[in-house]
């Protein structure tokens, strides 16, 4: 397995969302936290605690959060992902100038959580 440590995931910009969920809280004796970073409207990225995998996942519809498919990634391989959808520090505001081979074209980071890559 590809593990990646909470402190790299979270040097990335990944963010915990705290879950509520009693049953798993019992059974590991700590409360579930869903750790994710948001990409675009269907795409994120996941990081499973207890694992230590991440991976980038698609949905089919944002509305019934159907995945369409995942695959875990290297910890290079996350940076490639938030890299080519955030940019790298050269944040303009609410848009992200991304430089692929030699073509450039914004990313509106109001619908990401690209704003906190590299923080």
């Amino acid at each position: 397995m590809n593990k990646i440590n909470y402190n790299e995931i979270m040097a990335l910009g990944f963010k915990e969302k705290p879950m509520q969920d009693e049953v798993y809280e019992r059974q590991n004796g700590y409360p579930w936290v869903w750790i994710t970073k948001k990409l675009t409207k269907k795409i994120y990225l996941e990081w499973e605690k207890e694992t230590k995998v991440c991976k980038i996942i698609r949905l089919k519809s944002k509305k019934t959060g159907d995945i369409a498919n995942s695959k875990v990634l290297t910890l290079d391989q996350v940076k490639e992902v938030i890299e080519f959808f955030c940019g790298r520090n050269d944040f303009m505001g609410e848009r992200s100038l991304i430089n692929e081979n030699g073509h450039y074209f914004y990313v509106d980071l109001t619908k990401s959580d690209c704003s906190s890559f590299g923080a």
